[in-house]
């Protein structure tokens, strides 16, 4: 879990990180929290502003890296998305950020994994398990606290409480 403050710095990280990259500069070096050192799964997602269609998306599932660095790998990822054009710095006052933070989850007990089976079997109607949550329901969604029409601090909060 993530406070709100530690957040905002994710996402300030990943904006600064994606503004020097596409200018062909280093990243700049900011001082993290030690929660920043621990290895997390991260996805930096860049949407365009203010149509929010998809401009880039590239995380790390597994906690292979320390949250740190990890931001910063998926933020420079996420300018050359292999889907879209290499984002140009003249597109950055166009774009938004948003980051997805993927905690290391443990594994289920056997009794448990064996109860979750007998419950999806209880389910007549497969749809309800291949289903995706809804943009609401999304616990881990982080958007750019800069831009005031996506309620970016509600986001952070509910994101990394």
């Amino acid at each position: 879990m993530y406070t709100d403050a530690e957040g905002q710095l994710a996402v300030r990280m990943a904006r600064a990180t994606v503004d020097a990259y596409t200018r062909g500069e280093s990243a700049p070096t900011i001082e993290v929290p030690a929660s920043f050192h621990r290895e997390n799964g991260v996805f930096v997602t860049i949407n365009t502003y203010p149509a929010e269609e998809l401009r880039g998306c590239i995380g790390y599932p597994s906690p292979i890296f320390p949250l740190a660095k990890a931001i910063l790998k998926a933020s420079e990822g996420a300018c050359e998305d292999p889907r879209f054009p290499r984002l140009a710095a003249e597109e950055l006052d166009a774009v938004v950020l948003e980051l997805l933070p993927h905690d290391p989850v443990a594994p289920a007990a056997p009794a448990l994994q064996a109860d979750l089976v007998a419950l999806a079997a209880d389910v007549e109607d497969e749809s309800l398990l291949a289903g995706s949550p809804g943009e609401d329901d999304d616990p881990g969604r982080v958007v750019d606290p800069d831009v005031e029409d996506h309620g970016g601090s509600a986001l952070l909060k509910h994101a990394f409480a």
